[in-house]
């Protein structure tokens, strides 16, 4: 990360980053990097130098000992920026969680509200449509009924006149049964008559034939 960036991150969120003579060199060291012993190294080896350059030693003694402040302090800035960071992360993050869970709350409750209205709306259609069938089959089965009884009135009188039928049938049979006896009785008393008068014209025949016949026998015997 650049020095500029943590530098940013520093003034961001409420985050302050010590700055000195030294902060360009410090605020491109890496925390996870950057080793505190190699100033510890680098003390004792300047201890070990001569002591005749008192003044160098001291003055690069404090250079460190500044150097080493500084990126303490940084750390230390660092740290509580990073910490600030999280926090301010999970804040946003538990609102953006708690708008979203009101959202789908909403979203949900908007779902289940249109979908108890369609599906009563739905369940109002089909009474509705029930009700028009039950009305529908009421009359058909009005008219079924209407035209059964008529269709039974219609069995009853067919059946009435089928019986007239017969009956007159049978009646018809009868007469036309004694009229043909009655007839055969008169052919028969007729043919009767007509042999006593065939008989009675023979008979008269046959005593006028004897009767001339007597006649001319006794012209006959006159003479």
């Amino acid at each position: 990360m650049r020095a500029d960036e943590y530098y940013r991150m520093g003034k961001s969120k409420n985050c302050k980053v010590l700055r000195n003579k030294f902060s360009e060199e410090i605020l491109s060291f890496d925390e996870d990097s950057f080793d505190l012993s190699y100033i510890t190294d680098t003390t004792k080896g300047l201890n070990m130098m001569d002591k005749g350059d008192e003044s160098f030693e001291k003055k690069m003694s404090n250079m460190l000992e500044d150097f080493n402040m500084d990126v303490q302090n940084l750390m230390t800035a660092k740290r509580k920026c990073i910490k600030q960071l999280v926090q301010d992360s999970i804040e946003t993050t538990t609102e953006k969680v708690s708008d979203t869970d009101k959202l789908q709350i909403e979203e949900k409750g908007k779902l289940s509200e249109q979908f108890k209205t369609e599906f009563n709306l739905m369940i109002q259609q089909t009474q509705g449509e029930l009700e028009k069938i039950k009305s529908v089959e009421m009359k058909v089965e009005r008219v079924l009924n209407t035209m059964k009884r008529k269709k039974k009135q219609e069995n009853i009188l067919h059946l009435s006149h089928l019986d007239e039928f017969k009956k007159l049938n049978k009646e018809f049979c009868e007469d036309l049964y004694n009229l043909d006896r009655h007839h055969l009785q008169q052919y028969h008393k007729m043919i009767e008559e007509i042999r006593k008068d065939v008989s009675g014209i023979e008979k008269k025949i046959l005593y006028d034939s004897q009767k001339n016949e007597m006649k001319n026998i006794r012209k006959h015997f006159k003479f």
